[in-house]
């Protein structure tokens, strides 16, 4: 399917264009879609959410501990494992690529 670009206020589309691929924060495992940036370092993605984070942790703020797998509701445990397998598929899919060139 052609992916559609904004040129001049319209939307045209794009022949053969490839389908942009999903990147995921190697630290939540959350995509680029559902936060507001990511990062790329040499082999993994932070993303803007993970960073904040760590600044604060870099501060001196006392961050709440994990409240354990049992805290979880089975929507949450979904979610966290919906999200570190495309994680993982999209980490693999990027490694066999660079391995292929």
């Amino acid at each position: 399917m052609p992916q559609a670009t904004k040129t001049r206020g319209r939307t045209a589309k794009r022949k053969n264009a490839k389908p942009r691929k999903v990147l995921f924060c190697n630290f939540c495992a959350k995509s680029s879609k559902s936060v507001k940036s990511l990062i790329q370092g040499p082999s993994a993605f932070i993303c803007n959410e993970c960073v904040a984070v760590c600044n604060k942790v870099l501060r001196g703020t006392r961050l709440p501990g994990f409240p354990g797998w049992d805290g979880l509701s089975d929507e949450q445990l979904l979610g966290i494992l919906s999200s570190s397998w495309e994680a993982e598929r999209s980490a693999l899919r990027i490694q066999i690529d660079a391995l292929r060139k």
